[in-house]
């Protein structure tokens, strides 16, 4: 009997920046990436998606609007969906 995989949709614009996360998360599932709003709905749909990591630093139109998409899409509104808030600190 195989076990399924739980697939995972993580959105940032900006990748590179969360490596680290990146590379934990791709050995404990099926890891998608999406460096923006659209590229995310069209991953979110076209895949089982189980889970969303969504930056909220991105720009916050796309954000909120990517928000609004999938909470009333058929396909995708019961997916759980996490907020992540990061912050740059410069000294």
């Amino acid at each position: 009997m195989h076990s399924r995989v739980e697939q995972v949709l993580l959105i940032n614009d900006a990748p590179s920046e969360i490596a680290p996360l990146i590379k934990i998360l791709s050995s404990a599932c099926d890891l998608h990436i999406a460096d923006g709003a659209e590229s995310g709905l069209r991953i979110a749909n076209e895949f089982a998606i189980d889970l969303i990591l969504m930056d909220t630093m991105m720009p916050s139109s796309s954000c909120t609007e990517l928000f609004e998409k999938l909470a009333n899409s058929e396909k995708t509104k019961d997916i759980p969906l996490i907020f992540a808030v990061g912050s740059h600190l410069s000294r």
